[in-house]
C-alpha cells in the first residue's frame, strides 16, 4: 500500500513539474538582441531614376503617403535626378498636391506656377484630385491667363511694324499666316527682281531688245517682261493683304490657349542705338 501510495505521489509531482515548465516556457521573453521584423523606411531610399520616383510618388499617392510623395517628387524638381521635361511636370504636380495637403501652401502655389510654366495647358484631374486642390490649381491658372493677357496687350509692338509685313502677323500670334505672307512676298519679288534685271540687260538705248543683233531674244524677253508685271503685281496684292490683316488683327483678344501658347515670334526686329537688327527663330 505504501508502495502504490509513493508511486502515485511522484507520479503527480512529475505531471506538475512538466506543465510547469511548459507554462514557463510560453512566458518567457524574447531576448534583448533579437531580430524584430521592422518594415523599410523608403523614404530614406533615393531612386535610380527619375521614372523610378515617379512610380514611387504615384504608389505614394495611391495609399495616402504624403511625406513620401513630397520627398519622392522632390528628387526629380530638384534636379538630383536627372528627369526629361515630361517627368518634370509629373513630379511638379505630385509636389504641389503634396505640399497642399500637408499644409505648405506657399510651397503647393510655387510647385503649380513652374508647372504651368513648363506645361501651360496643364490641368487637373477633379476624378483622381481631391476638389480644393483643384479649385486652388485653376484659381492660379486664371491668375496667370490675366497676367499674360495683361502683357500681351502692354508688349504689343508699335501699329507701324503692321505697315512691314509679315510683322503684323507674327506680332498678332498668326505664325501659320506669317510664314506664307513672308514666303509668298519673297519668291513674288525675287521673281520680279530678276525678270526686271534681266530685260533691263538685254535692252538697248532705245528701248529695243537686241534690235538687229539678237532677235531671238524679243519673245523671251517679253515673256520675261509679262511674268515681272505678274510678280509685281501678286506682291503688291500681298503686301496689301500683309498691312490690312494685320491692322485689323491687332486688336482681337486672345483665347486662354493661345495666351498659354504663347511664345517669342519667330521673326522680330530689335531696335539698336546705332540701327535695327532682324532675329529669327526656328
Amino acid at each position: 500500500m505504501f508502495k502504490v501510495t509513493m508511486r502515485y505521489l511522484l507520479a503527480v509531482s512529475a505531471l506538475v513539474l512538466f506543465c510547469s515548465s511548459v507554462h514557463a516556457d510560453d512566458g518567457l521573453a524574447a531576448p534583448a538582441d533579437a531580430p524584430t521584423s521592422v518594415p523599410r523606411d523608403e523614404s530614406k531610399t533615393q531612386p535610380a531614376t527619375a521614372d523610378a520616383a515617379l512610380k514611387q510618388a504615384e504608389s505614394a499617392y495611391e495609399y495616402g503617403d504624403m511625406p513620401l510623395l513630397v520627398e519622392s517628387a522632390r528628387f526629380v524638381t530638384d534636379g538630383t535626378l536627372e528627369a526629361t521635361t515630361d517627368e518634370q511636370a509629373a513630379a511638379l504636380r505630385f509636389l504641389g498636391i503634396g505640399l497642399y495637403v500637408t499644409g505648405r501652401v506657399e510651397g503647393a502655389r510655387t510647385a503649380f506656377e513652374k508647372l504651368l510654366q513648363l506645361r501651360p495647358n496643364t490641368y487637373l484631374d477633379p476624378a483622381t484630385t481631391r476638389p480644393e486642390i483643384v479649385t486652388f490649381f485653376f484659381d492660379l491658372r486664371r491668375r496667370r491667363i490675366r497676367e499674360l493677357r495683361a502683357a500681351d496687350q502692354a508688349n504689343r509692338p508699335n501699329v507701324l511694324w503692321n505697315f512691314v509685313p509679315p510683322m503684323g502677323q507674327f506680332n498678332n500670334g498668326d505664325r501659320v499666316k506669317g510664314w506664307i505672307l513672308l514666303v509668298g512676298e519673297a519668291v513674288t519679288l525675287a521673281t520680279a527682281a530678276t525678270t526686271y534685271a534681266v530685260v533691263k540687260t538685254w535692252q538697248r538705248p532705245n528701248k529695243t531688245v537686241c534690235e538687229g543683233v539678237c532677235p531671238e531674244r524679243t519673245d523671251t524677253a517679253n515673256t520675261l517682261r509679262s511674268v515681272n508685271i505678274t510678280a509685281g503685281a501678286a506682291f503688291i496684292a500681298l503686301y496689301a493683304y500683309g498691312v490690312i490683316d494685320g491692322l485689323i488683327s491687332r486688336n482681337k483678344v486672345r483665347s486662354e490657349e493661345e495666351l498659354l501658347r504663347a511664345s517669342p515670334p519667330p521673326v522680330s526686329v530689335s531696335l539698336l542705338p546705332n540701327g535695327a537688327a532682324l532675329n529669327f527663330r526656328f
